[in-house]
């Protein structure tokens, strides 16, 4: 969690996060390892409380199904935090692909 500790204290948003163990596979043919690849699957964490009161109601709404209101900006600015802390974990784990959905 160095990552999201380097972020809260640049003022970014911080993330919190589940990182579970898994194994990835795919065909034979393409490398992947008898038995699959070790790897890990890394879920960010949003809390609305840590979003300005503007976005905390907009996103409220994006869930409600009310409307669809454009992009938060908190919500974007946590789907770039995620992505940042993903790829540094990544790198540490000697990956060389990180894939994200949101």
């Amino acid at each position: 969690m160095e990552e999201a500790e380097k972020l809260s204290k640049a003022g970014e948003m911080y993330v919190g996060a589940i990182v579970t163990p898994s194994k990835t596979l795919y065909a034979s043919e393409w490398g992947c390892p008898e038995g699959g690849e070790d790897t890990i699957v890394f879920f960010g964490l949003l809390n609305p409380k840590f979003l300005s009161d503007e976005d905390r109601d907009m996103f409220r709404t994006m869930l409600s199904g009310e409307q669809a209101p454009p992009k938060l900006s908190g919500y974007d600015k946590w789907e770039k935090a995620v992505i940042a802390v993903a790829t540094a974990v990544a790198k540490r784990l000697d990956q060389n692909n990180c894939v994200s959905k949101f």
